[in-house]
């Protein structure tokens, strides 16, 4: 009778303890899946899956392009930072294309930023009202919108997948600014930086050499033509940074505004400071310190008729300190396309429809 009552007690005993025990292992693990939940809800970070997470949330992460199951309040709706895994490979984000709230947009480290929404890729990829920070190398395929500022704190890699523009556009607000410190790497073509509002400020530390494809303009003053974007700068001169593929076909083809002959002294000297510089009537440059260099830019003249295209008159560099700039000349009816009554010393390439004069040294 004793046996049979301790085979009873010990069966109930049995059955109470193991529920208990299976309740607490659900409870800690669910706690486990909700702090993984409040992460994300709090800091919008969306890490790759790591053993002993709740298989939904594992499955999301490991699959991130597919949001079906994925509450909308999880995503866009304030700052969004973003990490790198513990391997330091490149991680894919994805989030809505906007951000309603004014807080500021911040992507970390080094990120590759797409969106694929239901099968469909939008163009802009990041939407923000506030600035949009991203600190390291990242490759954007779409278009970074903000309302407030875009800083880039490293290179930016721009892609333009399925025929989408890629690129930047800062803000259409007073303050609209965008600045990169590293070198861009267009991808493929239709690459753009756009720069709104009222001021319209960008600052980019471009390479010495040209990666590809791409183009920086302004909001103000822009004239299209031959699909290239062009902008006047406060010395009015036409600066634009060309698509470096076909490049001669493309600038065969610039319809521009007509300028007279401009014409630079060493009281009046023209200052570059990268990208190329468009004189539709040639150039002069009288006295050697009538053109000051600070990055490798492209003079181009694409009409006009005369004797020289671009002529020099002095001593321009030297065997040590070259210039370094590249002389293009693809329009116009010129006797020379390059003169210099002294000497000159240039690191760069000179394409020229006519001769090239110089009377000492080149």
């Amino acid at each position: 009778m004793r046996r049979k009552g301790f085979v009873i007690f010990s069966s109930l005993v049995l059955l109470f303890i193991i529920p208990v025990l299976l309740l607490f292992l659900v409870g800690i693990l669910n706690k486990k899946v909700k702090s993984m939940v409040y992460q994300r809800k709090k800091y919008k970070l969306l890490y790759l899956a790591e053993a002993g997470i709740e298989k939904k949330i594992a499955e999301i992460l490991i699959n991130p392009y597919n949001l079906s199951g994925i509450p909308e309040e999880f995503l866009g709706d304030g700052s969004f930072e973003v990490e790198t895994e513990k391997k330091g490979n490149i991680l894919e984000i994805i989030s809505t294309s906007f951000w309603p709230s004014k807080k500021d947009c911040k992507l970390k480290k080094r990120i590759v930023a797409e969106i694929k929404r239901k099968g469909v890729v939008p163009e802009e990829v990041v939407r923000s009202k506030g600035n949009v920070y991203i600190d390291g190398d990242v490759t954007c395929k779409g278009v970074i919108r903000s309302d407030g500022k875009v800083f880039v704190n490293g290179s930016l890699v721009l892609d333009n997948p399925e025929n989408r523009k890629a690129g930047i556009i800062s803000s259409y607000q007073d303050d609209g600014a965008i600045l990169i410190k590293g070198k861009i790497v267009p991808i493929t073509g239709g690459v753009f930086l756009k720069s709104g509002g009222k001021r319209g400020d960008f600052d980019v530390h471009m390479p010495r050499e040209w990666d590809g494809s791409y183009e920086i303009y302004n909001e103000k003053n822009i004239e299209n033509k031959a699909n290239v974007l062009v902008y006047e700068n406060d010395r009015n001169v036409k600066r634009m940074v060309l698509p470096s593929i076909n490049l001669m076909e493309l600038l065969e083809n610039l319809i521009l505004r007509k300028r007279k002959r401009i014409r630079y002294t060493d009281v009046n000297p023209l200052v570059l400071d990268g990208g190329i510089y468009i004189f539709e009537n040639g150039v002069s440059f009288i006295g050697s310190n009538s053109i000051v260099i600070n990055e490798n830019s492209v003079i181009l003249v694409t009409g006009g008729r005369g004797i020289d295209a671009v002529y020099f008159k002095g001593e321009f560099g030297s065997n040590l300190l070259p210039l370094p700039l590249n002389i293009i000349v693809v329009g116009g009816d010129w006797k020379n396309a390059l003169s210099c009554d002294g000497k000159i010393f240039i690191e760069g390439v000179i394409v020229s429809k006519g001769n090239i004069s110089i009377t000492e040294n080149i």
